[in-house]
């Protein structure tokens, strides 16, 4: 039984009902036992016990002790799933935006989207075809080095909403949809959630 750490917070971003959907999902998961945290500080209770943590919240600070205590704990090897507004989270500190490997730069009014997957082959895409959700469209600024899994057009252009990175010897799955509670409950996204919680956590 692999040990999962989830920091999730908010009200309203993101909201309880959407935040209650991904807690009840996540249960589901085999072979993980899921370790309830309201606050990034618990990171630094983060150890080799631990094979990952899911980031669901938005916060605008994090201590230097947390975001060092997170960084060591993925180099060494541990896993971590980000969702949603975990990217619009401690904007302000580099090494954060560097584990994660993208930082959100904006976002459009809350509508319906198409999510493509890459071509080729994909851990967390597998069979999955292409899907709509309505949600907000985050867009990113992100380094060049993730792996885009899937992605939506926008004024021509691809927009990833799905990519993974290795940090050191750890592994990190970042999901951009999740604003609204329906869209953790759409069964693309659940997939799409517990292939990059089983990835990150190998």
């Amino acid at each position: 039984m692999r040990k999962i750490m989830i920091i999730s917070a908010g009200t309203v971003h993101p909201n309880l009902l959407a935040r209650h959907y991904l807690s009840n999902h996540l249960k589901t998961v085999e072979g993980i036992s899921l370790i309830p945290a309201g606050s990034i500080e618990a990171a630094r209770d983060l150890n080799e016990d631990y094979a990952a943590l899911v980031l669901y919240l938005h916060r605008q600070r994090i201590s230097d002790e947390a975001l060092h205590a997170l960084d060591t704990f993925i180099s060494r090897g541990g896993g971590l799933l980000a969702i949603h507004s975990a990217s619009a989270s401690f904007k302000q500190t580099p090494r954060y935006y560097e584990i994660l490997g993208g930082r959100f730069i904006a976002h459009g009014k809350i509508a319906p989207y198409t999510v493509h997957p890459r071509e080729g082959d994909s851990p967390l895409a597998g069979s999955l075809g292409s899907f709509s959700i309505r949600d907000e469209l985050y867009l990113h600024d992100y380094q060049k080095d993730v792996a885009v899994h899937f992605f939506t057009e926008r004024d021509g252009e691809r927009e990833p909403v799905v990519w993974t990175r290795k940090h050191h010897q750890g592994s990190v799955c970042y999901i951009a949809p999740g604003h609204c509670a329906a869209t953790v409950k759409h069964p693309a996204i659940r997939m799409i959630i517990t292939r990059g919680l089983q990835w990150v956590a190998q």
